[in-house]
């Protein structure tokens, strides 16, 4: 690894709290098993003093953005990390990455390729291609975090779900509007949902919200193919529809603005997490998005104290500046990885059941403020019931505005 780059790129961010981790990191090292770090127990992942994580994305289909987003964020995060001591003091962090192109077939193969080499899976983009590969990952020991937040998923001691359920982002986001009044008690809502585990299970989430407030629920189930939505727009709009949510990839938000835009609407939009770029503000239909969106996000913004320093941080490393909120999510997740890491080498166990076995001692597991905090404890359950509110505005780093001025929660959204 380009130590150099490594290095320049942790100066920039200069988060007090990895310093502090790192510290903490070489006392780990001296003390893990019974004597240091060369006794501990290690296995399938790592060579010599190298870890291996696996990164089993969408890096070229509907999902391609926010996949090589949220990878770049992990990759920041332990660049920076292995410049300050690496896991335990000892070990660096290396990736290996593979493309399934959002195709389930495509996903158990390269898992099958792939889990021998790794200790475990830092990100395995999409809740279909997750759920395909969860019994062998279960019968191989082999920690993973989906891109995906469903309860079957959550169900599973190997999985560190990264996010609210989806059913529950849906209720948050709505309930947010009603609080704001954009819709109101009684109103008629569409809702655009992908097929598949993300847009079940957030239908389930809105037709939730739907039955609290006695609000009717217009729904059109599409494919990640599909690129009009005109058809799912005109049959929310034919019912006197106050606002449309979206659970589905970020093309199908960005045709719904285009669709409301042409036909003269004002109407509200809203969306799950992984239902939007800023990006989509340059296409026709972003003045609508600009005015008329919001959503949920899993991790800080930019414009917030807890996002701040990754900006430059990811500038510096990648030449570009982030146009989706995986960044931070990749960041976040990374950093809970590592704490799964250390305590793993801490036990004296850095095998692949040894990291499953540190993550179900931890039970709770943080990032510093740039995710919410993740409860664990509970199977089945989602670990947080808070989240950010966001906005798209061209004038916010990255595209990305922070609605709430921190995390948000409401009373009626619960695990019950």
């Amino acid at each position: 690894m380009n130590k150099k780059i490594i290095r320049q790129a942790g100066a920039v961010l200069g988060a007090a709290a990895l310093v502090a981790t790192m510290s903490a990191c070489s006392t780990k090292a001296e003390t893990a098993g019974t004597g240091g770090a060369d006794e501990v127990i290690t296995g399938p992942g790592i060579s010599g003093t190298t870890i291996t994580l696996g990164l089993l994305g969408d890096l070229t289909g509907p999902f391609a953005a926010l996949t090589t987003e949220m990878n770049n964020g992990s990759i920041l995060y332990w660049e920076q990390a292995n410049a300050e001591g690496g896991v335990c003091g000892t070990y660096d962090v290396a990736f290996d990455t593979k493309d399934h192109g959002y195709n389930v077939q495509n996903s158990v193969s390269m898992y099958n390729q792939m889990t021998p080499n790794v200790l475990a899976y830092q990100a395995l983009v999409g809740g279909s291609m997750s759920a395909a590969v969860l019994d062998q990952a279960e019968a191989d020991n082999r920690l993973m975090v989906p891109s995906s937040a469903t309860e079957h998923l959550a169900q599973s001691d190997v999985v560190l779900t990264p996010a609210m359920l989806y059913n529950l982002d849906a209720e948050l986001v709505l309930e947010y509007m009603l609080e704001q009044g954009t819709i109101a008690e009684g109103d008629t809502i569409g809702l655009v949902y992908l097929e598949g585990d993300y847009g079940e299970s957030a239908h389930v989430g809105v037709e939730a919200f739907a039955e609290r407030h006695n609000i009717t629920v217009v729904g059109s189930l599409v494919k990640p193919t599909d690129s009009d939505m005109t058809a799912a727009v005109n049959n929310a709009l034919d019912q006197d529809a106050s606002a449309v949510f979206i659970a589905s990839v970020p093309a199908h938000t960005s045709s719904v603005a285009t669709v409301l835009e042409a036909s003269g609407q004002d109407i509200a939009m809203a969306g799950s997490w992984p239902s939007y770029t800023a990006s989509l503000m340059n296409n026709t239909g972003g003045e609508y998005l600009q005015e008329h969106f919001t959503a949920g996000s899993m991790a800080t913004t930019f414009d917030l104290p807890t996002g701040e320093p990754i900006l430059p941080a990811y500038e510096e490393m990648f030449g570009s500046t982030p146009e989706t909120n995986q960044v931070p999510m990749g960041y976040g997740t990374a950093a809970m990885m590592h704490q799964i890491l250390d305590r793993a080498c801490e036990l004296g166990d850095l095998t692949p059941e040894g990291v499953v076995a540190a993550k179900n001692d931890l039970g709770t597991l943080t990032s510093d403020g740039v995710m919410p905090e993740m409860d664990y404890t509970q199977l089945g359950k989602s670990p947080t019931l808070e989240e950010f509110i966001i906005e798209l505005d061209p004038n916010a780093p990255g595209g990305i505005a922070s609605r709430v001025d921190g995390l948000y929660s409401n009373p009626a959204v619960t695990n019950d």
